[in-house]
């Protein structure tokens, strides 16, 4: 087999495997409900622009305190972010994520979550 084929089918079997790995997304904000077990790994994705100055912050507050903070991911301009979460407490929680664009808070997203066991 050629080296470009090579190539190729590496780069197609990680491209599937890294998108494999991503966890299921909440879409729909509040006042939507979704439920995810405690232990489950979820994410929130929004569309962040860092040539505008956007970017995404989630809200460190009491509802925060009931996830774990996986970590974001940009996926550049055009995809945006990713925030991992993982469910850690039973109990119905509000997650907001502000917008920001330089300075300025601009938008409010939240996502409520019911955790049970």
């Amino acid at each position: 087999m050629k080296a470009s084929h090579l190539n190729t089918l590496l780069f197609l079997t990680l491209t599937i495997a890294v998108w494999s790995c991503r966890y299921p997304e909440l879409k729909l904000q509040a006042p939507e409900l979704y439920t995810i077990k405690v232990g489950q790994k979820f994410r929130i994705t929004l569309p962040e622009n860092h040539q505008k100055g956007e970017t995404w912050q989630l809200k460190k507050d009491e509802s925060y305190q009931a996830f774990e903070d996986l970590g974001s991911v940009w996926h550049g301009n055009e995809k945006g972010v990713d925030f991992n979460l993982k469910a850690l407490y039973s109990g119905q929680y509000t997650l907001t994520l502000v917008k920001i664009q330089y300075s300025d808070s601009l938008i409010l997203k939240q996502y409520i979550v019911n955790t049970e066991p």
